[in-house]
């Protein structure tokens, strides 16, 4: 059963920490810290989740014991990290079970971070890129079809990727609610696993698909479509997103790790 612990930012309780710059809020749990904008969310909430349990059959296997924060806008918290304005979670790697897709993308994420190679290498969608993919964790039971704007970050006892990334499983034009930026990083002594998903707004594409939209069309020219949109990420403007990648970055280099 899940442990659940709540906070409300603006009723100061222990471990949520006010922060003295305008708009700015600081949160400390179990030794991770960060910040974010009052502007991007009221409210954090922060589960201690035990793991499943190891004969569990779902998409990846069992996901590992982890500490979520949720940060979000309602009275009440969602269950999910991905109901709310965004997430973080923090995994142990040692509860990664050797052979288990969380170990496997452990794994990539250290190799990347080990030879840094380009990685706009990574941003090569559609039927051109094979199986190419950036680590992403938690494991989803969908593919991740598109990458851009990949970069690494380097902070305070943690190094990571960030990126724009969406998933799916079916060939369509993309919406403009339907892309997240995430991180995944991993703390300097490789005991800990850091993952940040926000879902963000486009403004480069359309909020709907078109009514004389052709899907025969569409597919004759997927991979020009697809080059099209990582073009289109790419060239993005900070502020072409919603909330802008400037206060989603932000929050990514206020990550601490006191653990």
């Amino acid at each position: 059963m899940k442990r659940r612990i709540s906070f409300v930012l603006f009723a100061l309780m222990l471990t949520v920490m006010p922060v003295l710059a305008q708009g700015g809020n600081t949160v400390t749990f179990n030794g991770f810290s960060f910040s974010f904008d009052s502007a991007l969310a009221t409210n954090v909430s922060i589960t201690q989740f035990p793991g499943d349990p190891p004969d569990y059959d779902g998409p990846g296997g069992p996901q590992p014991a982890h500490t979520q924060f949720v940060l979000h806008n309602e009275a009440a918290a969602p269950e999910s990290m991905f109901d709310g304005v965004g997430g973080i979670q923090v995994y142990r790697t040692a509860d990664f079970v050797v052979g288990s897709e969380y170990q496997s993308r452990y794994q990539q994420l250290q190799d990347l971070l080990t030879t840094r190679p380009d990685l706009t290498s990574f941003q090569v969608v559609g039927p051109n890129a094979g199986n190419l993919t950036l680590p992403y964790l938690p494991v989803f039971s969908a593919a991740q079809v598109i990458r851009a704007q990949a970069r690494y970050r380097d902070g305070s006892g943690l190094s990571g990727i960030s990126y724009i990334t969406a998933y799916r499983q079916d060939a369509y034009p993309f919406m403009a609610s339907e892309f997240r930026y995430t991180f995944q990083g991993i703390s300097a002594d490789g005991q800990y696993y850091v993952t940040a998903t926000f879902p963000i707004t486009a403004s480069m594409f359309p909020a709907e698909i078109a009514s004389d939209f052709d899907y025969d069309d569409f597919i004759t020219n997927f991979q020009t479509y697809m080059d099209e949109s990582v073009a289109a990420l790419q060239n993005g403007t900070p502020e072409d997103f919603a909330p802008s990648l400037n206060v989603l970055d932000s929050v990514i280099e206020s990550f601490s790790l006191g653990l």
